[in-house]
This record gives structure tokens, C-alpha cells and sequence, in this order.
């Protein structure tokens, strides 16, 4: 085994048998690739429980993302649109303080 300090004082340990760490690279390098999981699609993050700000901005970045979403808030009203938004969320989301919220900020 070699050590070497580095410049700010940490000290690296090598094995002086090189052998052993190219057979370990090699190894690394044959394994076979696995398949990539199929990825998401993004989600924003749920808004906390009472900020119907935040239920807001979820709504309008979702919107951009999600072709279903988009559909769903175009022939659903808002109170179906909470019913399924305290499904996703885990809290009650309140249709009324989501529309207040919504005409404050048109």
C-alpha cells in the first residue's frame, strides 16, 4: 500500500498491487447493462396543506405537462377538479378557497 497527502492535509491510501484494480475495472466494464426503468412524467411538488397558491401554480404547471390533466380540467368542474386533487394530495382541497384564490390572481 502507498500513501499520499495531498495539499490540504487528507491522506489518499493506493495498493501497489495494480493488477487487482484492473480486473476490478475490467469487471466493471463487461457487466451487462440493465434496463432503464421507463421514466415518470414530471410532477410538481404537492403544495402544503391550506395554500391554495400553491394548489394554483400545481395546476397551471401540470396543465403544461399533462394532455389528460388539461382534458380533465376542460370538461370537469372545479369541485370534481378538487374531489380528484384530495386523492392525489392527502387533504381536503376546498373548491370555494380554491375559486377565491383563482379570481385574485386572474
Amino acid at each position: 500500500m502507498v500513501n499520499n497527502i495531498n495539499n490540504f492535509g487528507v491522506i489518499n491510501f493506493y495498493e501497489s498491487n495494480s493488477q487487482n484494480s484492473k480486473k476490478e475495472q475490467v469487471t466493471e466494464e463487461v457487466a451487462p447493462i440493465e434496463e432503464t426503468p421507463k421514466e415518470k412524467p414530471y410532477t410538481p411538488p404537492i403544495p402544503r396543506e391550506g395554500d391554495y397558491n400553491g394548489v394554483r401554480l400545481y395546476i397551471e404547471e401540470r396543465k403544461r405537462y399533462d394532455e389528460s390533466f388539461k382534458d380533465y380540467c376542460s370538461h370537469h368542474n372545479r369541485k370534481e377538479l378538487c374531489i380528484l386533487l384530495t386523492k392525489e394530495f392527502g387533504w381536503f382541497v376546498d373548491d370555494k378557497s380554491l375559486g377565491r384564490n383563482i379570481q385574485r390572481n386572474i
